[in-house]
């Protein structure tokens, strides 16, 4: 990842962590970030994605109170439900969209999952489908948004809107 990838990824980090999530979508805070993991997945195949979750997610972890390495599993979860879809989908806004849904699915479950094993929270089933739910449209209304911009950065000429 070049260096200005990375203060690039670096700014819509703390750009998540200070002003968006100030910012409700449907009641709950929208994850950007998730989106971003998700379309680049789509435009640089699954290691980018991988870095890109992980990159991203350590920068979250070190923003939150949360233990170090759970929001970079929870969007490696995201990351790996993108490559999935982008292995049997035409990369239009489309599939990108709803590829950025089930991935709101997965990074929320890991969420939930890591903060009930490690004991770092308790989540409660509404409030599990309430985060899930406003990740899932955050990431659905970003992800067709950013993928000319981040199939540019890419580029990749065989992404279609």
């Amino acid at each position: 990842m070049s260096v200005l990838r990375l203060f690039l990824l670096f700014l819509l980090v703390l750009l998540q962590v200070t002003l968006l999530d100030r910012l409700p979508l449907l009641g709950v805070p929208s994850a950007p970030l998730l989106a971003v993991v998700v379309v680049w997945t789509w435009t640089r195949g699954p290691a980018g994605g991988i870095g890109a979750a992980v990159g991203a997610g350590l920068l979250l972890d070190l923003s939150s109170s949360a233990p170090l390495g759970v929001h970079a599993l929870a969007l490696l979860a995201a990351a790996a439900v993108a490559a999935a879809a982008a292995r049997h989908l035409t990369p239009r806004a489309p599939w990108v969209a709803l590829t950025a849904v089930a991935a709101a699915a997965a990074y929320t479950l890991s969420l939930a999952l890591s903060g009930l094993l490690l004991g770092w929270a308790r989540p409660l089933p509404g409030l599990v489908l309430g985060l899930s739910l406003g990740a899932a449209a955050g990431a659905a209304l970003i992800a067709p948004l950013a993928l000319p911009v981040l199939g540019r950065m890419a580029g990749s000429d065989r992404l279609r809107v």
